[in-house]
C-alpha cells in the first residue's frame, strides 16, 4: 500500500513524509509551502481548521506539476504521474480513485476549492484502501 501513498505523494495530494526529496514534484511541493507560508508539520492542523491557505496550496502544487492549468485538471497527466510510481496491483485502484475524485470535483470552478476537494478525496480514498487491506 505504500506504493499508493507514494503515488499520491507524487502529485502532492497526500503523504508528505513518504516522498523522496529529489523529485521535481517534491520541489514544487516545497516551493508552494514557502509561497503560502505553511510549515509542513502544520498541514494536518490547517486542514482541521479549514485554513484557506491549504486549499490554494493544493492548487499551487497541481499547477507547478502541470496537473492543473487555468483551474482545469489534466486527467491524463494525473493518471500517468500516479501510475508511473505505482506497482501493477495498485494501478487500477489509483485510476478508480482518480476517477472518483475528479468526478466529485468536476463542477467546481474555483481552482483552490477544486484542488482541495481532490486532495481530500484522494487522501480519504487511499485511507479506505489501507483499512481494507489491514482487515
Amino acid at each position: 500500500m505504500k506504493s499508493i501513498i507514494l503515488a499520491v505523494c507524487v502529485i502532492a495530494l497526500a503523504g508528505q513524509s513518504y516522498c523522496d526529496d529529489d523529485t521535481a514534484d517534491i520541489k514544487a511541493y516545497k516551493e508552494c509551502l514557502a509561497e503560502r507560508n505553511i510549515k509542513e508539520e502544520d498541514i494536518d492542523k490547517l486542514q482541521d481548521n479549514n485554513d484557506p491557505r491549504l486549499k490554494c496550496f493544493s492548487a499551487c502544487v497541481m499547477e507547478k506539476t502541470n496537473v492543473m492549468k487555468n483551474g482545469n485538471i489534466d486527467e491524463k497527466k494525473m493518471k500517468d504521474d500516479l501510475i508511473a510510481y505505482a506497482s501493477d496491483p495498485a494501478e487500477q485502484k489509483l485510476i478508480q480513485i482518480v476517477d472518483t475524485c475528479l468526478n466529485l470535483a468536476k463542477d467546481f470552478k474555483d481552482r483552490c476549492e477544486k484542488a482541495d476537494l481532490i486532495y481530500i478525496c484522494m487522501k480519504d480514498e487511499v485511507e479506505k484502501l489501507e483499512m481494507k487491506q489491514e482487515e
